[in-house]
């Protein structure tokens, strides 16, 4: 029988799997990879993360098809949670204001940027900021994978977090914010305490990571010397991608999960999950941003 086995690994000496009633089941899957965190209710803290590598061609198989295989052989996936989360870490998506949206436009609105194709889903979620709309593709692929947990689970993509994280604590200033996950980055712009740009891009080399930061400072005329990078993600300050940011920008900043709820500690053989990895992933339910 087939028995998934994570990269990292983050779980709680006393983590009981069948004595969940009282927890949240979040995944979180993109190309490259599937997380899977349990959010404690009762005790406010994260007992068991881990991460799987879903790359298309891991063991023969598509990203869906990875995902599928480790879903259905993980014990986790049949137990009773008070709720279930699906995180889509989708490249499609646009922001658009309330104003504009209507729910039977929204795949023309989507269509202006990206390119579609009939089979694909097109879902929206809600910002607490601005009156803004994420509008996101799901890949047809990928939306079997909810039989996988439930018909009745919450969907967000996965701007939904950060977003709001983001522009919750930091919008007395101006700054630039870089989310690194895989070898895709997301900027994240605010001005005039107004967020005024999220973009994604996929880069291959440190050159490439800084060449979009300083995009987004030279359009928005930030000064290097003053604006603060502020940096989360997987990424880290011994890293090539920090180094080559470092070599521009005056002022980095790691933008760091607060204290409470507290992740388990590191399995075997996986290093200590550091404090800006997985925002979007690792905060409290039912967060008032």
């Amino acid at each position: 029988m087939f028995e998934p086995v994570p990269l990292l690994r983050y779980a709680d000496v006393g983590f009981q799997p069948d004595k969940l009633q009282h927890c949240l089941l979040r995944i979180q899957l993109s190309d490259e990879e599937l997380l899977i965190a349990v959010f404690d209710l009762v005790l406010h803290r994260f007992p068991l993360v881990e991460k799987y590598t879903v790359r298309a061609g891991y063991s023969g198989l598509q990203t869906h098809q990875a995902a599928a295989r480790i879903l259905r052989s993980h014990p986790l996936v049949r137990q009773d949670f008070k709720s279930r989360e699906m995180i889509w870490v989708s490249p499609k998506y646009t922001l658009v204001p309330e104003a504009l949206f209507e729910t039977n436009s929204a795949k023309d609105l989507l269509a202006l940027v990206h390119p579609l194709n009939d089979s694909e889903i097109v879902q929206d979620d809600v910002l607490n900021i601005q009156g803004i709309r994420v509008v996101y593709v799901i890949p047809d692929t990928w939306k079997p994978l909810l039989q996988e947990l439930g018909a009745d689970s919450i969907e967000h993509h996965y701007l939904y977090h950060l977003l709001q994280k983001v522009t919750s604590e930091n919008s007395k200033a101006d700054g630039v914010f870089c989310h690194v996950q895989d070898f895709r980055m997301d900027i994240i712009v605010l001005k005039d305490q107004r967020l005024v740009l999220s973009n994604s891009f996929k880069f291959q080399t440190p050159d490439d990571f800084i060449y979009f930061i300083l995009l987004a400072y030279d359009r928005y005329h930030f000064n290097r010397d003053q604006v603060i990078l502020h940096l989360c993600g997987e990424i880290d300050a011994g890293s090539a991608l920090y180094a080559s940011a470092f070599k521009y920008i005056r002022e980095l900043h790691f933008l760091n999960r607060p204290k409470e709820p507290v992740v388990a500690p590191p399995a075997d053989g996986t290093t200590k999950l550091q404090d800006h990895f997985y925002l979007n992933l690792l905060h409290p339910a039912n967060e008032n941003y």
